[in-house]
Parts: C-alpha cells; structure tokens; sequence
C-alpha cells in the first residue's frame, strides 16, 4: 500500500482509520475550497507570514475568487440548472498565490492511472473531477458534477472474505471528499467512471497536481492589502462583465462544459454574472413547461444551500473571507460583510420556495411557486449586482 508522507512511498495508518498518515484530512463546507485547504496543509501554505497558520479554506475560496454565477442547460436531467461559484477556483488559488502546476483533461484511461501512480508515488495529491453518482460512499444515482476531491494514495485490491491481496484484484484509490471526515476507499474501474460521466457537465478524466510546490508570492503577501483587493476586484469584475474578466472567472459554463455531443453549450447554458441571474429569473415562469420541472426546483434548492455551498449559494462562506478581508483592506467598506450576509440570506430564502415548487402538488400551484422565485432571483440580481458596484468603486 502506498499513501502520502513526505514525497515517499509509505506505509499508511491502519485501515479502518480517518485519517493517513502524513495526510491530514477534515470535512469542510466545499469540495473544491477543502482540497485546496489539503493542498496548502500539505505544503506548508501559509497566509500570514512564514510562521503563521495555513490558508484556511475560507481563505482559499476567497482569494480563489469562489464567487460566480453561472445558468446552464446540462447534458441531461434536469435540463436546466446554475451553480453559485466560479469555474476556475482551483486553478485561480494556485495563479494567485505563484504555484506551478499540471492540469490534465481528456486523456484516456491508461494514461490517467499512469499519472494518478507517478504522482501519488513521488509524495503529490492528485485533484480529481468526479461525478459522485459514481463514488458509491454518496449511495447515490443521481448525477452531480464536477464534484472535486483529492486522490492521497493507492493501495492493492483485497480479498475481503480472507483479508489477503488477490491475484489480480483492481487496486484502490484513497479519497479525501470534503463531504466525509475519513478518507474513502474506491476501486480504480469505478472511480474510472466517475471521472468520465457526462450526464452533467463533460468531466473527462479531469486531474490537477502541483508540479513545485514552493509559492512565488512571499508568505506575508498572501492576505496582504494588495492580493486581497485584486481577488475581490476580480470577482466583482467577473459578476458584472464576465465577458471582459480576464483569466477563468470570464469562463462562460462550468469547467469548459458543453453539450451532450461535445460541442458548445447553448446560449442559456453560457449566461453567467448578474446577467445569468437575470435570465434565471426571466426564464422561471417558463420551467412549468419543461420535463421534470419538480425535479428541476428540486436541485434547483439543493444548489442553492446544499450540495457542498457553504449556505445561501456560497454567499455565506464569502462573507466570512469578508470579514477577513475587511481586516487588511481598508478601502472596502466596512459594512460589506454585513450585506453579503444578507444576500447570503436572500438566497436561502429563494431555496426554500424551489423546495415548495418541488413538492407542488398541482400545475396551478408550481407556477405560482415559479413566479415567487422568479420575483426572488430579481431582487436578488439587483442586491448583487450594487454591492459589486460599490465594491469595485471603493478599491479602484
């Protein structure tokens, strides 16, 4: 069996166990802010001077600009959905603190498993895209992606019934999922599928591994003023013109999704900022329409304060990096925090009548529950779109 410890191939702490050794794993509010926070741990990333503690992964969400909206038509059921955060998160974290790394995506199987055991043999976490319809620790069929999480080592297949390897058995992936305070055990063949299911968004054996781990941006700058005032500045750049914002927060569907065959997403599916919510709240009243419209409200309200958000579409956890922020940024407003909170607030809301929707009983009664949300996801366009106004305006 091998695991993470200090760039070498090492025996893991016994099996049954939460955590492996040289590799310390925690639950947290999001997949991919968590894997990030496993990352700076592992390294040594620190945000407050050589000595300081690591980034935590509210830290890592904000200066990864976590912040996004994005409506799209996914590949299948349902055939309308958002997600709260920027596509690029993982990757904007790594650029913003200097570090230099490898991202891999549509590669064939075999050459997957070859990077997943290089790296993993040489001491490096491998970030994976996944569905968890696939990852059956979630016991699950229905189909959400990408779900992000760290590969942390291999081990052989065992034959469960005597406890010993088996000839041939698959060998095993060790997984750290920000939903599960112990490391997961999954078989190579079905983590396979799970990292090549395009039900929702095209994930397509997806990895991401740092490549030298030594940040450019000296310790001591990484919640400095200037970095600080540049991660929001981006975020707010990208609600407001996602189409002008430099770098992957301009990405107009989740992680270069696209359509069932491959090509571009439609018009919908690539509608993305304040402009995304707006057509989300134009298109509601159209959802009585469309297949599956209950089961649509239904993850409709999961995306919005379940499903690994943090709460109120990953407004909550924002306004916790706020209040970090506000600490080394003196020109944003004091008061940020506190409305982020209430938009945060504004969307769980809005995720309590998607659950009415859901459970509506009759067509009358869903398109009611549709108009509300629609009248919701307005004001709340409007409440964004202000505080990214007034927040771009204080730190130009």
């Amino acid at each position: 069996m091998s695991a993470i410890h200090d760039g070498r191939r090492e025996s893991a702490t016994p099996e049954g166990s939460a955590t492996l050794e040289g590799f310390d794993h925690a639950s947290g509010f999001h997949c991919g802010s968590t894997a990030l926070r496993g990352l700076a741990e592992r390294y040594g990333w620190t945000c407050s001077g050589v000595n300081g503690p690591t980034c935590s992964e509210t830290i890592c969400f904000g200066l990864g600009e976590g912040i996004g909206f994005t409506y799209f038509t996914p590949g299948s059921s349902p055939d309308r959905a958002f997600f709260g955060r920027s596509p690029g998160l993982e990757t904007t974290f790594l650029d913003r603190i200097g570090v230099a790394y490898d991202r891999r995506s549509g590669d064939d199987w075999a050459r997957t498993r070859d990077r997943l055991e290089t790296r993993l043999a040489n001491g490096d976490p491998v970030l994976l895209a996944t569905d968890v319809a696939g990852l059956p620790y979630f016991d699950t069929d229905t189909h959400f992606a990408p779900h992000r999480v760290l590969c942390v080592g291999l081990e052989d297949g065992r034959d469960r019934e005597h406890d010993r390897g088996a000839a041939g058995a698959d060998r095993v992936a060790l997984i750290a999922d920000n939903e599960f305070d112990d490391v997961k055990r999954v078989p190579l063949t079905t983590l396979r599928d799970a990292m090549t299911d395009d039900h929702l968004v095209p994930i397509r054996n997806r990895t991401t591994v740092v490549t030298d781990p030594e940040p450019e941006q000296p310790a001591t700058d990484r919640m400095g003023a200037a970095t600080v005032e540049a991660a929001i500045a981006a975020t707010a750049r990208s609600m407001l013109d996602p189409a002008a914002a430099s770098g992957p927060s301009g990405a107009a569907v989740p992680d270069g999704s696209a359509g069932p065959d491959g090509s571009a997403a439609s018009a919908v599916a690539a509608v993305t900022g304040i402009e995304g919510i707006r057509t989300l709240a134009a298109d509601l009243p159209q959802w009585v329409d469309r297949s599956e419209p209950r089961w649509t409200a239904r993850l409709a309200a999961q995306n919005v304060d379940s499903r690994g958000t943090g709460g109120g579409a990953f407004r909550r956890p924002y306004a916790s990096f706020l209040e970090r922020a506000a600490r080394v940024v003196p020109a944003l407003p004091e008061t940020a925090p506190d409305r982020m909170h209430g938009i945060a607030d504004d969307w769980s809301r809005l995720a309590t009548t998607f659950r009415r929707a859901s459970e509506a009983e009759t067509d009358a009664e869903l398109s009611t529950r549709l108009a509300e949300a629609s009248r919701r996801v307005r004001t709340i366009a409007d409440r964004e779109e202000r505080f990214w106004r007034r927040a771009l305006a204080a730190l130009a």
